[in-house]
């Protein structure tokens, strides 16, 4: 979007509300935290799991693409192309098991209204905070564009 690409859409005509799939997005550090959980429990416990990492809420590709607008304050025209093959409707994961066993549950994806992506941005700093223990203050981080926070540099 930044590079003035229009963001595509792979289908418009699934049966859900809006007509686009519907996944389970999750922040990457988030999937870390995860692993390092699932790494912990398995150290402690003999033999092996398979574990279902996700949020447990899925949103639609539009819903995606108008949090992004309105967090943003950017409006941009999506691209419609047609499904495809093998795309499911509805993908979201049941994270049940992961909570039960290692008491890891998302942290920075647990925005249920887009309007939390600001608040969840200062968590990643604070993560960022945390991992190099180092104030972001510090390290040239400041508010940005709708109070997002921009990282200019980490070291």
């Amino acid at each position: 979007i930044e590079l003035g690409k229009s963001p595509e859409i792979f289908g418009d005509d699934y049966p859900t509300p809006d007509g686009t799939c519907i996944r389970d997005y999750i922040h990457v550090l988030d999937i870390a935290e995860a692993h390092i959980a699932i790494s912990d429990f398995l150290h402690k416990n003999l033999g092996h799991e398979i574990f279902n990492v996700g949020t447990g809420t899925g949103y639609s590709v539009k819903e995606i693409i108008s949090g992004i607008q309105k967090v943003t304050g950017t409006d941009f025209k999506s691209i419609i192309r047609p499904r495809r093959s093998g795309d499911l409707d509805i993908a979201f994961a049941d994270a049940k098991l992961i909570f039960e066993k290692t008491g890891w549950k998302e942290d920075i994806s647990n925005c249920k209204k887009f309007e939390d992506l600001p608040i969840n941005a200062q968590k990643y700093v604070q993560y960022l905070e945390k991992i190099s223990g180092a104030p972001m203050s510090a390290i040239g981080v400041g508010p940005g564009r709708d109070q997002t926070i921009v990282v200019k540099e980490f070291i």
